[in-house]
């Protein structure tokens, strides 16, 4: 390669999977024969391309306070979101590197990006970590990595002859809450623990990097002074059950899908707007329309003519159910519900014209029996309703889709006043991009809202993140966060 290369720290290049979407060549042999990673000569089977024996190496340091002070110790990377780096090395091809008989020491093709051995690095890391208990058909499902997954990786701290470099990893599991591994980040989805990890590598050779420890990426920030935004995984609102579609039959789960309890409703009631006879049952429904906990389940639906907008709800896990008329309101195009202490939100949006729409917000502070009609966020529509969310009984956030900048509306006295609100966005030449913002939700002690790019792809891929620690009157940049 000649001239310069922009390596993009993360906003661009966080698509680069580990091979893009297949599982990464060391898990793909995992799968299907253990015994090839563990001793096993070349002409018993083993391959050259994976073939260590790790029984011989110790498995680098994790969460250790010497890495810590390793990570301490490198200069802090302050150029930001986008680094320019020299073309002094020449790229090779990664087969004529002399390859090492250690599995913890990794190819580098191209040192003028060193740092993306730690996407090799944590693949190896994982790999050498479920050896300790076994090959894979002798793992309890406990033990047990399917494969890991790279979301993301940026350089923090340090040169090319160490370095500490910030990754957000998806590790795919059998269960995320029974696995030995839920230490290292948070259960993302059922089968999926997703991690903040950074990584400490140290230069070998001119082509080889060895795996020095791993850290939490939360401790690492706080010995590493560096500016570059902070990446890390985007939870989103938590959620305490499930539901599906099957058999034009809706259920819900409070037990993770061991069981489930149908919710009598029929499909056309649901899908208002969908032929069903010729289309068929959608596969799901809209977001933010319903509420699963186990103290109170409610979905809302309806919104034609003579199908007033309606909501179904059970207080004790779907042993019995109540519909509630909520508005006769016609033509709506999405429904939002929210439920706080004291009170239960619906609002709809519709009367939909070139890309605006009007809000109907409601509340009922006695369980759905009757419903007050609230202030609108703008009496001239605003852009169509993307998230609702209300944090008190008093505090709620209206997003809508702007194309331009994060628009949402405010409110501090349960719906009978708005104030619209934006949010600064950290690059301009991003602006473009990061313009749909999702509602708040409260995070411990602060509110915190994503700003995604998509309103196709609800909440994934890069977001802005921001926190408030008043309400949502105000907020601050908190780096990024990435969800796929």
């Amino acid at each position: 390669m000649n001239g310069r290369k922009l390596a993009l720290a993360g906003i661009a290049v966080f698509v680069l999977i580990l091979g893009g979407c297949e599982k990464p060549m060391f898990f793909e042999a995992l799968l299907k024969d253990t015994n090839q990673l563990f001793g096993k000569t070349e002409s018993e089977g083993q391959t050259s391309a994976y073939g260590w024996d790790f029984d011989k190496y110790s498995l680098p340091p994790a969460f250790d306070q010497e890495t810590l002070e390793t990570i301490g110790a490198l200069s802090p990377v302050n150029e930001g979101l986008v680094r320019e780096v020299k073309d002094e090395y020449e790229r090779v091809e990664e087969s004529t590197i002399e390859r090492s008989d250690d599995p913890y020491q990794v190819p580098c093709a191209d040192p003028d990006m060193f740092w993306d051995t730690a996407r090799e690095m944590l693949n190896r890391y994982f790999t050498g970590l479920t050896a300790q208990h076994g090959t894979y058909e002798e793992l309890t499902p406990e033990q047990r990595i399917d494969y890991a997954e790279v979301l993301d990786c940026r350089l923090i701290a340090g040169d090319r002859g160490a370095y500490a470099a910030e990754t957000v990893v998806n590790l795919h599991v059998p269960d995320a809450e029974t696995s030995l591994y839920k230490e290292y980040g948070v259960s993302w989805q059922e089968d999926v623990i997703r991690c903040a990890l950074t990584v400490c590598g140290e230069q070998v050779s001119d082509y080889v990097y060895e795996l020095k420890g791993i850290v939490q990426t939360e401790d690492a920030r706080s010995v590493a002074d560096t500016q570059v935004p902070f990446v890390r995984p985007a939870v989103p609102r938590e959620k305490e059950g499930t539901y599906q579609i099957q058999e034009e039959t809706l259920s819900v789960s409070y037990d993770r899908g061991k069981s489930w309890t149908a919710v009598p409703v029929t499909m056309e009631a649901l899908f208002v707007h969908t032929d069903i006879e010729s289309q068929g049952v959608p596969a799901a429904l809209d977001q933010g329309s319903y509420v699963i906990t186990p103290g109170f389940t409610a979905f809302l639906y309806g919104g034609e003519e003579g199908k007033p907008v309606t909501m179904i709800l059970s207080r004790d896990q779907g042993k019995s159910w109540e519909e509630k008329k909520v508005s006769d309101r016609i033509a709506v195009r999405r429904s939002f519900l929210s439920v706080t202490e004291n009170s239960i939100y619906a609002v709809t949006g519709g009367d939909k014209t070139m890309g605006s729409e009007y809000q109907e917000v409601l509340v009922s502070r006695d369980g759905g029996d009757t419903w007050e009609l609230c202030a609108s966020p703008s009496e001239n529509g605003t852009f169509l309703t993307q998230d609702v969310n209300f944090v008190s009984d008093e505090v709620g956030f209206i997003t809508v889709t702007s194309h331009e900048t994060p628009d949402f509306y405010r409110t501090e006295d349960g719906g009978a006043s708005w104030t619209q609100m934006s949010v600064e966005l950290p690059v301009p030449y991003y602006s473009a991009n990061f313009s749909m913002a999702w509602a708040p939700w409260q995070e411990g002690e602060h509110l915190v809202m994503y700003v995604g790019q998509d309103e196709y792809a609800p909440f994934s891929g890069m977001m802005c993140r921001y926190i408030s620690l008043d309400q949502g009157r105000t907020w601050s940049f908190d780096g990024y966060g990435i969800s796929q």
